[in-house]
């Protein structure tokens, strides 16, 4: 996320791309700010696991190491994967879109995201949670 990604702007200003548009979109010059905040691909994703977790997750977090509202460092914990999965999920949709012109919708993606946010969390949480943070996690679907 330290500008390291080979968007298509970056990959066009070198001359390995004959094209610097959006693979997803192609509405907007493909930039690691479009990819992950502008396009309204990745919008539908985060506001569809917005919902599922009911959080304000901020993909401007994995940034600045912000992870969403608040609630203890097992909350934080939880955000801090929900942000990665998503923005690998949204790099590796790009990359098959780029590569195979082939595209899941966002619904199919949150689905996957979640699924491995449970298994993730299932597997990694073995400290004592607190009865809010019990209740929430069952809220989202993980039963420790």
């Amino acid at each position: 996320m330290q500008n390291g990604m080979n968007t298509r702007e970056k990959l066009y200003r070198i001359g390995c791309c004959t094209s610097n548009a959006c693979c997803i979109c192609e509405n907007a010059t493909e930039t690691r700010p479009h990819l992950f905040f502008d396009c309204d691909y990745s919008k539908a994703i985060v506001s569809l696991i917005k919902y599922w977790c009911g959080a304000c997750i901020l993909m401007s977090g994995a940034m600045t190491g912000g992870y969403g509202n608040g609630g203890g460092k097992l909350k934080q914990h939880v955000f801090a994967i929900i942000l990665n999965d998503c923005i690998y999920h949204i790099w590796a949709q790009r990359n098959s879109s780029r590569i195979n012109g082939a595209l899941m919708v966002p619904s199919l993606v949150v689905q996957k995201i979640i699924e491995e946010v449970r298994q993730r969390i299932k597997l990694k949480c073995n400290a004592k949670v607190s009865r809010q943070e019990e209740v929430w996690l069952a809220h989202v679907g993980i039963r420790l």
